[in-house]
């Protein structure tokens, strides 16, 4: 019955070092994060929300600018009508200045979408 105690407190040592082995390994020291580096967007266009400019580096956030696609459309005299839900069209208009980028309710848009539709059509 003597040796038991004994027993008992060497296991507890032991327990407490591997505990101290475990936790020592997953402890992770300042800057040893490993960063990814993969093709990620470096801007996205603020008319049609297309991302383009891909480099291989850390992840960030993509700056604001214009495709080329839709800087060709403003430069050829249209104007640009984007909608809060994501939507986007362009048209001429001589009410609208050519190379504008206007910002509409999803009700005129919607609007203009089935007018120039109708313009289409017929």
């Amino acid at each position: 019955m003597s040796d038991e105690p004994q027993h008992l407190d060497r296991l507890n040592g032991m327990l407490r070092s591997m505990a101290r082995l475990v936790k020592g390994k997953r402890r992770s020291t300042p800057g040893a994060r490993r960063v990814s580096y993969t093709m990620n967007p470096r801007q996205a266009c603020d008319v049609c929300n297309t991302l383009f400019d891909y480099a291989i580096c850390p992840a960030q956030m993509p700056a604001m600018s214009r495709c080329g696609e839709c800087k060709q459309k403003l430069a050829d005299g249209y104007t640009a009508l984007i909608s809060p839900s994501g939507g986007y069209a362009f048209v001429k208009a001589a009410t609208l200045k050519p190379g504008e980028v206007v910002k509409i309710s999803d009700d005129v848009f919607e609007k203009v979408l089935a007018r120039k539709k109708q313009q289409e059509g017929a």
